[in-house]
């Protein structure tokens, strides 16, 4: 009786260990991937990647933003301090400032 009771506890905390390392992985990966767009005479690449955003210009150059990513947007600070919401369309692109659209590559 006590060897099940035994094995039923190790079942138990095994199961919570599990559950605690998987739910604390807070990077949410619904957007993910690669996007192009232009500005005036300028190509841009957005690279969402978990929490993070790389954005390749090629007249500024490279930066990387922290950013969260929800459902419908993705959320980042820039390093003005304002936040820019991204607006995820329903075809996957991504919607920038209202008027700028990134299209998915990859």
């Amino acid at each position: 009786m006590k060897s099940n009771q035994l094995k039923s506890t190790f079942t138990l905390s095994l199961l919570l260990i599990i559950a605690l390392f998987t739910s604390c992985n807070k990077e949410k990966h619904y957007h993910d991937g690669v996007y192009e767009t232009n500005i005036i005479l300028a190509d841009v690449t957005i690279t969402v990647k978990g929490n993070n955003i790389y954005v390749e210009n090629t007249l500024t150059g490279s930066s990387k933003f922290e950013c969260k990513q929800f459902e419908n947007r993705i959320e980042y600070l820039e390093n003005n301090g304002t936040t820019t919401i991204i607006k995820v369309l329903k075809n996957g692109n991504l919607k920038i400032n209202g008027i700028l659209e990134a299209v998915k590559i990859k």
